[in-house]
This record gives C-alpha cells, structure tokens and sequence, in this order.
C-alpha cells in the first residue's frame, strides 16, 4: 500500500494561500474587493483539489459523518439558516472525530469533520460580534445578518 501524505498538510497550505491572496487584493483594489475575479476563482479551484485528494486518500474508509459536517458547514452565507446548519456541522463533526479516534481503520475524512467545525463555529463568532454591534447601534449590520428586526 502506497503512503500518501497527510491531506492536513495539504489543507493548511490552501487556508495559508487563501489568506494572503485575499489581504493581497484587498491591499490593491479596495472598492472591488468583492468582486468576482481571478483570485477567487485559483482559491476555489485549490479548493476543490485538496477536497479531491482528501477524498482520494480515505476513499477506503466511511467518511459519509465527516462529508456530510463540511457540507453543513458550507452553509454559512444563508441568514439565520446558517445557524441551524451551524449546529448540525458541529455535532457532526464532533462525533465525526470521536468514531475516528475509536476505529481509524473504519472511518476517515479527519479534515472534513474539522473544517465543519471551524464553520460552524465561524458562524456563531459572527453571530456574536453582529448581535453586539447591532445591539451598539450599527443598523446596516443588523439588516446584513438578517437581524432586522433588533434596528
């Protein structure tokens, strides 16, 4: 049996690369910053390659938990509704880890489970500081996270 390298690696390097494409357009093109461009497009193709090659790696193992955490977890640009996928990425995840922990031979997709965590949890944080912020005035936030009500 081949030896492939850990996908952690591999995911590590794509959040690293993401980071500093981002600030890098952000530096050079403030008012265009959310537009669609080339930069965006090389983060989701390393994207799709790291989750390619997660999958190829553990495709021996039952990684049905952990896929089905980072789905959830992808779910975080729809208001509110994000906040019940939020959840359920957490929980999967975490229970993702722990059957991994206890039979590694059986279950895989490791990276999968954290990264629906890490979204999951991303979406709550921000939850948090919008509510705060809206709480302290800033209406637009409010309206943006689909809080409009407390405006």
């Amino acid at each position: 049996m081949e030896k492939y390298s850990s996908p952690g690696t591999l995911w590590v390097s794509w959040f690293v690369i993401s980071i500093v494409l981002i600030i890098n357009k952000y530096k050079s093109d403030k008012s265009n910053f959310f537009s669609f461009s080339w930069v965006y497009m090389f983060i989701l193709f390393l994207f799709f390659l790291c989750s390619i090659y997660t999958y190829y790696v553990d495709k021996s193992k039952s990684q049905a938990m952990s896929i089905a955490s980072f789905i959830s977890g992808l779910i975080i640009f729809i208001p509110l509704i994000n906040l019940i996928f939020a959840i359920l990425a957490i929980h999967l995840g975490i229970k993702s880890i722990k059957k991994i922990r206890q039979n590694p031979k059986q279950f895989g997709g490791k990276w999968f489970a954290i990264l629906g965590i890490i979204l999951g949890a991303l979406v709550y944080a921000t939850y948090s500081t919008g509510i705060g912020m809206c709480l302290l005035g800033f209406e637009d936030i409010c309206k943006n996270i689909g809080l409009s009500f407390l405006a």
